[in-house]
């Protein structure tokens, strides 16, 4: 393990260390989705001041999973009805979409995020009948056109780069 994993490591322990002296020593309420939260949290930050970095979509993916946990734990989100399950397929992208933000030249990431962000979205606000089902099916049914589209822009923008090239 290098030496910012082992700071990295480091760190994790002793942050769920102090938690569990705070519920042990004060009966201060302690929920297993702060662990999440916090090893997010050290992970995105240590990947923040990292040249590489590496670590950006597992702290990003564990500190809003976390979020999104504590908040159903403290009952701040009421998830009776089992219907907030597309918000994880909307943390992936915005996981996805992170990594592309710190690391501009690797932009392939935006492609599953933005799908996944695209689909998880769709399928929230179909959860709280913002969406009709049918209007769901019709969104649905036209997907592959993404993919048209996509192809198109990653031909156009590879033959723009190759004629830039050349023209030097």
């Amino acid at each position: 393990m290098s030496n910012s994993g082992n700071r990295s490591a480091g760190w994790i322990l002793i942050a769920i260390g102090l938690l569990f002296l705070l519920h042990y020593l004060f009966g201060w309420n302690f929920y297993w989705a702060m662990v999440l939260i916090l090893v997010g949290g050290v992970l995105f930050v240590s990947a923040i001041f990292s040249k590489s970095h590496r670590g950006v979509f597992p702290g990003t993916l564990l500190l809003l999973l976390g979020l999104l946990f504590l908040l159903r734990q403290t009952e701040v989100l009421d998830d009776s009805r089992g219907d907030l399950w597309p918000l994880i397929i909307v943390i992936l992208g915005v996981s996805f979409v992170m990594v592309s933000l710190l690391r501009p030249r690797e932009w392939g990431h935006l492609v599953p995020g933005g799908i996944s962000l695209i689909i998880g979205l769709l399928l929230f606000l179909r959860s709280y009948l913002y969406l009709s089902r049918y209007t769901l099916e019709r969104i649905f049914h036209w997907w592959p056109l993404i993919l048209v589209i996509l192809g198109v822009w990653l031909l156009l923008g590879r033959r723009r780069t190759h004629e830039e090239g050349q023209s030097e």
